[in-house]
Formats: structure tokens, sequence, C-alpha cells
């Protein structure tokens, strides 16, 4: 990201010593950090008082190493919000770096473990996505205990550990006719397939405010940057058939909320269940492992962090 982080624990470790480093695997991110640093450092009133952090752009690949330091010092890892199976790189490192006595991992995007690979109607990887078809499928589970009992989440189960169930319950209170949306969604997502049956699950763009709209203004937005897709929506509208259709589906868009709401209420049982598989690998390799809730869900839903530290010190 921007470093945030990173710029906060360089400027109150810089007494102690503390040096910091960063990766990222998108250089405009680490661009735009370091024009960060050097605002910073333009405003502080001598270069004294604080040291930038070392900023490193690399994509991070099973098996490679991520931190390259002296031996003699003691590091400690974080990763905040660390998407898919850099969480689980994070994990590897601590456990086989000797100069790494403490992690602190705050993962993302579990859809994204074993390289996602198990997505139905997976589309053509992208550019930055290619390396990941040779991943080996460690990401989870990693624990023996969870192998032993042949623990699998899919796809979809994965990507609902990443909803936020406490955003979205004050969503309903707050303006519940928006959610709308997610019927609006699903009666788009029937056009597309219905005239385009091998593209589904397609990244589409958000739409503002689209309760304040019907469903063909919000389908025109939505497809606005998918020329490809478009055709599906121009047929749809000039076929009296299948606004009837249409309308016949967003009528229920209560009820595709409330099966939403169910779906949502697993999301923390299956995020535990990940989170509780990295902590119980770290133990099965001897290292004290818990998890906290650092912060407030509603702000960061992504709240849970795992901290372990090395007790053979």
């Amino acid at each position: 990201g921007l470093g945030h982080l990173s710029r906060l624990l360089s400027i109150h470790g810089h007494d102690a010593g503390l040096q910091v480093q960063t990766i990222d695997a998108d250089a405009a991110f680490v661009r735009r950090a370091q024009q960060l640093d050097a605002k910073l450092a333009r405003m502080r009133r001598s270069s004294s008082e604080w040291s930038a952090p070392q900023r490193h752009t690399k994509w991070i690949r099973q098996g490679d190493t991520l931190i390259d330091v002296d031996d003699q010092l003691r590091s400690c890892l974080i990763g905040l919000h660390a998407c898919g199976d850099l969480s689980s790189a994070l994990l590897r490192e601590f456990s086989t770096n000797e100069s790494v006595v403490a992690v602190v991992s705050v993962g993302c995007c579990y859809h994204k473990l074993n390289g996602g690979r198990d997505k139905e109607h997976m589309q053509v990887w992208s550019e930055s996505d290619d390396s990941l078809k040779e991943e080996d499928s460690s990401g989870f589970p990693m624990s023996d205990a969870f192998r032993r009992l042949d623990v699998r989440l899919s796809f979809a189960a994965r990507e609902l550990a990443c909803h936020a169930i406490e955003q979205y319950a004050d969503r309903m209170h707050s303006d519940p006719l928006a959610l709308k949306v997610h019927c609006y969604r699903a009666a788009l997502e029937w056009l597309i397939t219905r005239r385009f049956p091998d593209k589904r699950h397609e990244g589409l763009r958000s739409v503002k405010r689209a309760a304040d709209m019907d469903f063909w203004q919000y389908a025109k937005l939505a497809l606005d940057k998918r020329p490809d897709l478009q055709p599906a929506l121009e047929a749809a509208e000039s076929d009296p058939d299948c606004v009837t259709a249409v309308n016949g589906l967003l009528v229920h868009w209560p009820r595709v909320v409330s099966f939403y709401c169910l779906r949502t209420m697993l999301a923390p049982l299956i995020e535990s269940m990940i989170l509780t598989d990295r902590a119980i690998c770290l133990s099965e390799l001897g290292h004290s492992a818990t998890l906290v809730p650092l912060f407030d869900a509603r702000v960061s839903p992504r709240n849970l962090a795992l901290i372990a530290y090395k007790t053979n010190l």
C-alpha cells in the first residue's frame, strides 16, 4: 500500500534504532509511498529525527526469502492485510528464518489462497496472476491437524470469509433499500449469461446509489467499460418478454437480501477456520501464537491479527 504503518513505525521507533523495510508487488504503490516519505522528510526539522523506511518492489512466490538482513539483528514481520498466499508466506518466513523472532499477520483476500485456482468459471488469467498457476496448494490448510481431518474450503466459501458482517448490518439499519443492488447484480448476471454462457462472474463497474435508479440505468453504468457485454443488455432491453422476465426477478429483491444475510452470517465462522489453521500450524512448529481483535470491525472488517513469537530465544 502507501506505507502509512511503516512510516509511523519508523518515526516512533527512530530513537530505539528501529530499521523498517517494506515489500510491495505494485511499483506504483511503492513510488507513491516514497513520495509521501519525501514529503514527510521535508516537514521534519532535521533528518536526524527520522529515517525513511527502505522500500522494495517484489512479487513474492512460494519459497522466496522475504527479507535479507544481518543475522545478528532481530526482526519482526508485519503483514497488514497481506493478500491471499502472502500471509502464508509470511508465516513460513517467520518459521524458517532464524533472524525473524516475531510476526504480526492480518490477512485478507482468502479466496486467493492456493492461487485461487479453484474458482468456478475461471476466465483467462491476467498477466499479474499468471505466476500463480505454478504455485502449490499450500495456503490452506497449513496445519497438520487440518490436513489429517481433510478440511477443505471452496473458493466460494473463502470469498464469503472476506465479507463484512458488521458493516452490512449497519447498512441494513441505515439504508435497507440500497441493498436492492444485490438483486440488480443478480438479474444482470442472468442477462449476461443468457447471451454469453461462458461469461460468468465477470468484474463489472461499481455503481453508486444504484437504488436511486431503475435496473436498466444501473445495468448501463455497470457495463460502461465492458463493450463486449453490452450486446446482452441491448438485446434484452428491446425484447418485451425479457423485460417482463427481468421485472419478475426484481420484485424478489428482499428474498435476495435475505439469502445474502444468511450467507454473510457464516463469514466469521469461515474466517475463524482459516486463521485457526494458521495459529495451529505455528503451535505445531513450537511457536507461541494467538489471535487478537486489534481493530474495530466496523472500520476494518479484517480486524483479527495473528501474533506469534519464538519461545526458544
